[in-house]
């Protein structure tokens, strides 16, 4: 099922109230820890645990491979977010630009067809059916 608009506009919301990306995923002391960029130590370079940039922490039972998998994916998908949202909205604003060609070009071939081609005047029927 499409997203409807309102849960687009939902996420859009969230993604700017979230800390901002890039996150990044640490396995530490039996922890998963997913951290955003204030995490970084620029003076050393050195990112990790303890430099007070942790988002979320998940129990890292024995290495838990779902659990990383799952952290993995949380982490993959803020990072996308933005991107995503972005390319949606293009998309949407270009099906919208050709939509409006489709248009003209159906309502000019509905003129330009002559009565006595039924087969082409059954698919222009046919169009104006699922127009949306």
């Amino acid at each position: 099922t499409p997203l409807t608009k309102e849960e687009l506009a939902e996420l859009a919301r969230l993604e700017k109230a979230a800390t901002a990306g890039p996150w990044e995923r640490w396995a530490s002391d039996g922890r998963l820890i997913m951290q955003g960029p204030s995490s970084r130590n620029d003076k050393s370079g050195y990112t990790g645990p303890g430099w007070g940039g942790s988002i979320a922490e998940a129990a890292d039972f024995d290495g838990d491979r779902l659990g990383r998998r799952n952290a993995t994916l949380i982490v993959a998908a803020r990072n996308a977010l933005p991107r995503l949202l972005h390319d949606l909205a293009a998309a949407e604003e270009r099906v919208a630009r050709l939509m409006a060609v489709v248009e003209i070009a159906r309502e000019t071939a509905r003129q330009a067809v002559p009565q006595w081609n039924p087969e082409l005047r059954k698919a222009l029927d046919e169009l104006d059916k699922g127009k949306p």
